[in-house]
């Protein structure tokens, strides 16, 4: 099927599923109630969870607006930091099982996630399928709710009796790094 004969028509945008902070988070080993945990449950926290992206979309025939015959497709699908032009800056291919058009996939399982990708500045995901030019537009990578308060300048800010912000690391390096001036 050419290019021609085939689109790829996005259903919703990206989703985050293991976002950055959270990977943070489980890859330092600092989750509620993390001082209870035996010496494994630590070691088992502190061992890189990946980055991971949740995506799904929709093949469908343009002349038709049909959903693709069932089967495996390979799909590239790249991060840029522009919504269009410019170079990647993340990259993997597999082979993505379609069923009655629809596909789910996640991003990072086969080419890891680079943490530094996930430091606020805007994402777009571009989605090659086949031999076909890469999809447009390209869709822009958009953070869960509650992401949105670990994005750089943000501030956390709670009214409650106990502490707005924990940070702790049960392992030999600092809780904390910071750089720059610092307002207690």
């Amino acid at each position: 099927m050419d290019r021609k004969s085939r689109r790829l028509m996005m259903v919703a945008a990206p989703c985050l599923i293991l976002l950055a902070a959270a990977g943070l988070l489980a890859q330092h080993g600092h989750v509620a109630g993390a001082q209870e945990k035996s010496a494994v449950e630590q070691t088992k926290l502190s061992k890189a969870t990946p980055i991971l992206l949740q995506y799904q979309g929709r093949l469908t025939d343009p002349g038709t607006g049909l959903p693709v015959a069932d089967g495996s497709y390979t799909m590239v699908l790249r991060l840029y930091g522009e919504p269009s032009g410019g170079k990647s800056l993340w990259a993997e291919a597999k082979d993505v099982p379609v069923r009655d058009g629809l596909f789910s996939t996640v991003l990072g399982d086969t080419t890891p996630l680079d943490q530094g990708l996930f430091n606020g500045s805007s994402l777009w995901l571009a989605v090659k399928v086949g031999a076909d030019e890469e999809a447009a537009p390209r869709q822009q990578v958009l953070p869960v709710a509650y992401a949105l308060s670990l994005i750089p300048g943000s501030a956390v800010q709670a009214k409650s009796a106990k502490a707005a912000l924990t940070i702790g690391n049960s392992g030999t390096g600092p809780a904390l790094q910071t750089s720059g001036s610092i307002d207690v």
